[in-house]
């Protein structure tokens, strides 16, 4: 973001930071984020949004657990391209995404922690 900042970029700087590494993007904001995934096969519609800031439930926190500062054997981006290649599940579990992003997204927008932590403890599910 800084960067992005100093040298003037225009346009989406999540989108930039999603090329770096996808997750990244949702770490331009603060607060309540939506990584949005887009149709195009380049990823280049890929982009952050925030969905609520971080001033939105104030009750809410997050615990941060690291539990090894070392590099991982396999990165992110492999892991998911070898769980899409051979997982069985994944396509029931892509068919459930749409559903339950509308669903936590509403649970942050009312505050309702029984209803948000019950999806979060979902996403591993069919």
């Amino acid at each position: 973001f800084s960067l992005g900042k100093l040298f003037g970029v225009n346009g989406e700087i999540s989108d930039i930071a999603r090329q770096g590494s996808g997750s990244a993007c949702r770490s331009l904001y603060g607060g309540y984020v939506l990584w949005k995934m887009g149709k195009k096969e380049d990823g280049s519609d890929s982009h952050a949004v925030q969905v609520e800031p971080e001033t939105h439930w104030p009750q809410m926190r997050s615990l941060i657990l690291v539990v090894s500062d070392q590099k991982k054997h396999v990165g992110s981006t492999e892991g998911m391209q070898t769980t899409v290649q051979t997982s069985e599940l994944m396509e029931k579990r892509i068919k459930l995404v749409d559903q339950r992003t509308e669903d936590i997204i509403q649970a942050i927008k009312e505050r309702d922690f029984p209803t948000f932590a019950k999806i979060t403890m979902q996403v591993g599910q069919l």
